[in-house]
């Protein structure tokens, strides 16, 4: 007995190892969830009893009850654990959304959600680390990935842990808009560099703020200037001009009313301008 425990030890201690602090705390919770489901649901209230009687039983014989418990199937993920749920009369949504502190009190997780996305079956999510709290990194270092960024932004992570996109194709404009120090520029910067390495789109940058938060930018764009309004409205009535020229020449070029129909390309790009805007292009009070 004492060979198997010290073997059992180092085993464990091996699986750390080789696993990493996080994802063995993923491994080691979806282990627990699965072992002590059928504790836990009892406990939780979250069975039904039925009273069962035998097939061909005779009119005097006596009827059983049994106890129901709801199937789960468990599947690591980056923030947690993924519980499939098929749900039993009597134990639904409601059940599982008022159990749900008292499950991650089980689970020692610190957040569990839980939402239904078909009949008959309930995911839940015991997350072990708050994804909205973890940084995204945008590293589009290939065309291809590039290219596909063009068609959706992908701005972050959700309270669940999944990507949160954007639709970006057939789309004009985009406003973000927030007070000071609330990341406007850090997701701007964000579009960037995922667009950045694209020849299917081209930049035009007026930052109205000044400032040096956009020079790195301005050798990746045709158009680049500062708190310079006449530089500006240059740059702007260029955009529209070339706007205006694309009208007339894409059904006789693209064969398309629409660029979204067929999508950019290297000979025909998008032209994307990004406008960083001081509160003092506003106010008309101040000279410039």
């Amino acid at each position: 007995l004492f060979a198997l425990a010290c073997l059992r030890i180092a085993y464990l201690l091996a699986l750390r190892l080789v696993l990493g602090p996080e994802r063995h705390a993923v491994w080691q919770t979806r282990r627990r969830i699965k072992r002590t489901w059928p504790r836990t649901a009892r406990r939780l209230g979250l069975t039904v009893e039925e009273t069962v009687r035998p097939f061909l039983a005779s009119p005097g014989s006596t009827s059983s009850r049994r106890v129901l418990i709801p199937s789960i199937r468990v599947k690591r993920e980056r923030w947690g654990v993924r519980i499939e749920l098929r749900t039993i009369e009597g134990v639904g949504l409601a059940e599982l959304e008022k159990a749900a502190d008292h499950l991650a009190d089980a689970w020692r997780v610190p957040i569990v959600r839980v939402e239904q996305n078909r009949a008959g079956t309930l995911t839940i999510r015991a997350l072990i680390w708050d994804p909205l709290t973890t940084a995204t990194d945008t590293t589009a270092s290939t065309d291809s990935g590039a290219d596909q960024a063009v068609i959706s932004w992908l701005v972050g992570t959700d309270q669940d842990g999944t990507d949160a996109t954007v639709k970006t194709s057939d789309v004009s404009g985009i406003v973000v808009a927030g007070l000071a120090g609330y990341g406007k520029t850090n997701l701007l910067d964000n579009r960037f560099a995922a667009l950045a390495p694209s020849p299917l789109v081209q930049f035009a940058v007026i930052d109205g703020k000044g400032g040096p938060d956009w020079d790195s930018h301005a050798p990746r764009c045709f158009a680049f200037t500062k708190d310079d309004p006449e530089k500006a409205h240059e740059i702007l009535s260029h955009l529209h001009n070339l706007l205006t020229f694309r009208q007339h020449l894409i059904r006789d070029r693209l064969g398309v009313k629409n660029l979204w129909e067929t999508g950019p390309s290297r000979s025909w790009p998008t032209a994307l301008k990004l406008g960083p805007v001081s509160p003092l292009w506003g106010d008309s009070t101040r000279r410039w």
